[in-house]
């Protein structure tokens, strides 16, 4: 077997740490992004409003949850929905950014309640677009009401 290669400055203790790491330990595991994070629209949500609402904590406690999960797990645990498209203009208060494909796999992370974050997958990262407390990125007809 192939001795790995570590860079430069990488003391060997930690380089003896690092190889004892399987890398299907965290193989597949949920990743999460905030690079393409959409403030501009609906309530223009974003991490004061969370914070002011006191969600903000939650919703890092609840995707420190997630990160242990993989896709399938999370989708099994309804933790994630999984979307085939983006949702119509009459279901959504919500549009796609200019800087996103309309193609992209459009999902939501339930963070608790009614409170989700929606955006989209690629692979096993989940980029965060929209923080929606709301949940008015795919209106629903409510049931057993």
């Amino acid at each position: 077997m192939a001795k790995k290669k570590f860079p430069k400055g990488i003391s060997n203790t930690k380089q003896n740490i690092l190889s004892n790491i399987s890398s299907r330990d965290y193989n597949g595991r949920i990743n999460f992004s905030f690079s393409d994070l959409d403030i501009s629209q609906h309530n223009k949500e974003d991490f004061q409003t969370w914070e002011r609402d006191n969600l903000l904590l939650i919703l890092l406690n609840r995707i420190k949850e997630i990160t242990c999960l993989d896709i399938e797990e999370a989708k099994k645990q309804k933790i994630i929905k999984i979307y085939p498209h983006f949702p119509p203009s009459n279901k959504t208060k919500y549009k796609i950014p200019q800087y996103l494909n309309r193609e992209l796999q459009w999902c939501v992370a339930h963070i608790q309640g009614k409170e989700v974050i929606a955006g989209h997958l690629i692979e096993n990262t989940f980029y965060i677009v929209f923080l929606d407390k709301e949940h008015h990125f795919w209106i629903s007809n409510k049931k057993h009401t």
